[in-house]
């Protein structure tokens, strides 16, 4: 009985443990709150927005998506659970010796699925952060409004834009 004994508390302890375990980084993304970590998720595309295109002066450079695990799989499926994230990373091109190469960062772009508290945005948190500054969202709920309404053509897949390649 006494092997039994340790057995239990030895399982209850390790239980309580994991319980306790803060979540892996990617797991889990809230509204309000820039995901550091976003880098160590899946990158699902990656873009060269040149000196040609309209909106230039705003969007060139290089663009990099990358997807958490709730993402990842709304990607799959079309629709988005409550946390999934979506990291959308602008950097400047440097060009060296005929090779174009990532410069500095111009901003970071998030979304996140937060569920009713953000009917009007179709269940999504908007956020933008300039440069490296990943502690002042820059969007007014005026500018979270416009970033709403480019998402409107994708809304029957839940207003994410981006996909996998095929």
């Amino acid at each position: 009985m006494t092997t039994f004994r340790a057995l239990c508390l030895s399982l209850i302890a390790t239980g309580a443990a994991l319980a306790t375990e803060p979540a892996l980084p990617g797991k889990n993304a809230v509204p309000g709150q820039f995901p550091r970590d976003y880098r160590s998720w899946t990158h699902v595309k990656s873009a060269l927005v040149g000196p040609d295109f309209p909106a230039f002066d705003t969007q060139g450079g290089l663009h990099h998506v990358y997807a958490n695990d709730k993402a990842v799989e709304g990607l799959k499926t079309g629709q988005f659970l409550e946390g999934a994230a979506l990291v959308f990373d602008l950097l400047e091109i440097r060009e060296k010796n005929g090779l174009s190469l990532e410069g500095p960062r111009r901003r970071v772009d998030v979304m996140v699925k937060g569920g009713k508290g953000y009917a009007a945005t179709g269940g999504w948190w908007f956020a933008r952060y300039k440069g490296d500054d990943w502690e002042h969202d820059l969007l007014s709920a005026e500018q979270r409004s416009a970033c709403f309404h480019c998402h409107q053509q994708p809304r029957a897949r839940d207003y994410v834009i981006s996909e996998f390649r095929k």
